[in-house]
């Protein structure tokens, strides 16, 4: 399944963000983001604020694990309360008239994020946002699309989630999460704000829908990259978009500087070459019998970016993965031990053991900081060149060249 692996680095570290099209079950297949290896110690989703714990009904999800696993996950307490009521703090002031209407206040009680603590180290623990989110589109149809309204609401629903979330892992500080994987996983939350049916009638073009899909993946990875920069308690966060969004909506969420590169007409035509070549040697790649399952899989990822239409945050994003993996596989053959997942680290162990020649690495962390670079926020720029344009794209694909023959002669 395609993921796209954005990587967080404000000087405290690396972090990663993991846009992917996987599913959330336990039915251990290879697309499942609960499997062992990347199982998360919180598990982030969504109910529709009409029913009470334990929560038998208000989320396909939260029933597809409980099929799935046997598991009845009912035991739950409110971390933070949504009831709207005068003095609360945490509040989605744009859309207090609509939540006033008398069928929803039956279930305010209800409304918060709740927190499922697992007895099983089999399954993570579940942070379960219940609230009528659907409300919103009762708010855009009375008022009308505002694009900058729809942002707001966003940032203030995920800003939200990630408040509970810093208050159990800080209450926790030293006991259960302290010892666990540092990885939470989220589902798509805030798929249902905008219902089809009210898109059609603002929009006969379906670029409206896919650009409303774009602004969401954006708000969200956006507003996480920020937390998680500053988090001591995770190092990976995965948002699962299942079918809910096609991947390619979700890869132009992050192609920003697409048009910019495409303008830069002969460099970007010397990096379309480039990029041919580098599929070809990973074509060949793939059939080395010998290389690690994961690295197979980013191999496999890789190949379908540069089967799609050229995209420049996509391939500089894709490219720093696809070298993390190349470094990890060169550490394991020469026996070398990384304290750290991370691809500076892995390059660290390559430099000090003298395996690889300097200049193959610095290919690597040439890639290393371009992909840095296309996946970071893009906040007030003070520095020349403020980003990467088309001419970077060339130079990735060229030291990306290098870095694969070398790989094929080695590996």
């Amino acid at each position: 399944m395609k993921e796209i692996e954005i990587v967080v680095d404000k000087g405290y570290g690396e972090k990663k963000i993991i846009i992917s099209g996987s599913k959330i079950s336990f039915d251990e297949s290879d697309s499942d983001l609960l499997a062992e290896e990347k199982k998360p110690v919180i598990l982030v989703i969504a109910g529709n604020g009409n029913y009470l714990p334990p929560f038998d009904k208000g989320s396909r999800i939260l029933r597809e694990l409980r099929e799935s696993s046997s598991y009845n996950f009912d035991t739950w307490k409110l971390v933070l309360p949504l009831h709207h009521l005068a003095n609360d703090f945490f509040r989605f002031d744009i859309i207090q008239d609509e939540l006033e209407d008398d069928k929803l206040v039956t279930n305010r009680a209800s409304w918060g994020i709740w927190h499922h603590s697992s007895e099983n180290e089999k399954y993570p623990d579940i942070l379960y946002f219940n609230f009528p989110l659907w409300i919103i589109n009762s708010y855009f149809k009375k008022h009308g699309f505002n694009q900058g309204v729809y942002k707001e609401i966003l940032s203030t629903i995920y800003r939200t989630l990630l408040s509970s979330i810093s208050a159990i892992t800080a209450y926790h500080l030293d006991t259960k999460y302290a010892l666990l994987n540092r990885t939470l996983l989220f589902s798509d939350i805030g798929n249902n704000l905008i219902d089809k049916v009210l898109l059609n009638q603002w929009d006969q073009d379906e670029n409206l829908s896919e650009e409303i899909s774009k602004i969401r993946v954006k708000v969200f990875t956006e507003v996480l990259m920020g937390w998680l920069a500053n988090s001591n308690s995770f190092e990976r966060a995965y948002i699962s978009y299942g079918e809910g969004i096609h991947m390619h909506v979700l890869e132009r969420a992050w192609d920003d500087q697409a048009d910019e590169s495409k303008d830069e007409s002969l460099e970007f035509e010397e990096a379309l070459a480039l990029r041919a070549k580098n599929k070809q040697l990973l074509t060949r790649l793939e059939l080395n019998t010998s290389i690690h399952t994961s690295l197979k899989y980013t191999i496999n990822s890789s190949i379908q970016t540069f089967n799609t239409e050229p995209s420049l945050s996509a391939d500089l994003i894709q490219s720093r993965s696809l070298v993390e993996a190349l470094t990890l596989q060169l550490c394991r053959k020469h026996d070398l031990k990384s304290k750290e997942s991370t691809l500076d680290s892995y390059l660290k162990r390559l430099e000090e053991s003298k395996k690889i020649s300097a200049w193959i690495t610095s290919y690597c962390h040439v890639i290393r900081l371009l992909g840095n670079e296309a996946a970071h926020c893009k906040s007030e720029i003070t520095r020349r060149p403020e980003r990467p344009i088309g001419k970077d794209l060339v130079v990735i694909h060229a030291a990306l060249y290098r870095i694969l023959s070398f790989c094929l002669d080695e590996m």
